[in-house]
């Protein structure tokens, strides 16, 4: 028995360590393909006012702050320096927004910053993709920075071959634009976590409707309103039975066909039949029930 179990625990380390080189080796493919974007555009490390750049806001990560107040700034924050932007404006963030954030949140006047000088919006979204990617900081920008390639033309297999980044990811990530504004401007907001924003994305329009007013959107939340869902599947309080008959006469008014089960129904045998038949029903079995004209 001792042999056996360590085996199994050699075997759990060993596909642990599998598992990690292959995360490494894919963010360095990433790190490889951001620099040679940027190989052909020249920048520069300077100081830049606060003021002028436009940036999103960010809830402010304690952690973040705490580990910059022992380590130091380990981001750069890159700045693209555009022409005609907003009065007063005039740099739109690449990377680093959340530390630009944290800077103004300290009444700081100015930040360092690598600055790029028209910098081409193509290559400046596929940047933050990759880099944003790479720490997942930003869904929102990335799922923005899909879809503007998108309305330019591009697919999301050519956005995958340029970034690296496979199109069932780039694809979650651009399902989060359809949630509710209210949603999605509090997971850009860094007020609720990715994982929960991703599972609303993947419930009914309704009910992501009704996640959206509740005042704390969290996990515990979000499935409260699935469970809601799938009992209302299965409620019969909308079903439109027939009126009780009276006298001795029998009308069976549905037709029901499951697997190897098919009958005409009254509405008292449907009800007790749809009992039995629902917890043994798996995700591939389906039940087909008609209305039989009177």
């Amino acid at each position: 028995m001792e042999k056996i179990k360590t085996e199994k625990e050699k075997s759990k380390k060993s596909d642990k360590i599998s598992k990690e080189k292959k995360i490494k080796k894919q963010e360095t493919k990433l790190k490889k393909q951001t620099g040679t974007l940027l190989d052909a555009y020249t920048c520069e490390k300077k100081k830049v006012k606060l003021s002028e750049i436009i940036v999103d806001y960010v809830k402010p990560d304690a952690g973040l702050k705490e580990s910059r107040g022992m380590l130091g700034e380990t981001n750069d924050v890159t700045l693209n320096e555009l022409p005609n932007l907003d009065s007063g404006k005039k740099y739109h963030v690449i990377d680093g927004r959340k530390r630009i954030n944290d800077s103004i949140q300290e009444g700081r006047l100015e930040i360092e910053a690598k600055v790029f000088k028209n910098l081409p919006v193509g290559i400046a979204n596929f940047i933050t993709l990759v880099q944003n990617l790479q720490r997942s900081t930003s869904p929102v920008i990335e799922a923005e920075a899909i879809q503007e390639e998108i309305n330019k033309g591009k697919t999301l297999k050519e956005i995958s071959e340029i970034t690296g980044i496979s199109p069932s990811v780039l694809g979650q990530r651009l399902s989060l634009l359809k949630l509710p504004k209210t949603i999605l401007e509090k997971l850009r907001r860094n007020e609720i976590k990715y994982s929960v924003a991703k599972r609303i994305a993947s419930l009914p329009l309704d009910v992501q409707n009704k996640i959206s007013k509740e005042e704390k959107i969290i996990g515990e939340v979000v499935e409260k309103h699935h469970r809601a869902f799938l009992n209302s599947q299965t409620s019969f309080d909308d079903m439109d039975l027939p009126k009780k008959v009276k006298g001795t006469a029998i009308i069976r008014n549905y037709h029901v066909k499951c697997g190897h089960v098919e009958k005409d129904a009254t509405r008292k045998e449907l009800l007790s039949l749809l009992e039995d038949m629902l917890p043994e029903l798996t995700t591939k079995d389906e039940i087909v029930i008609k209305r039989l004209s009177n």
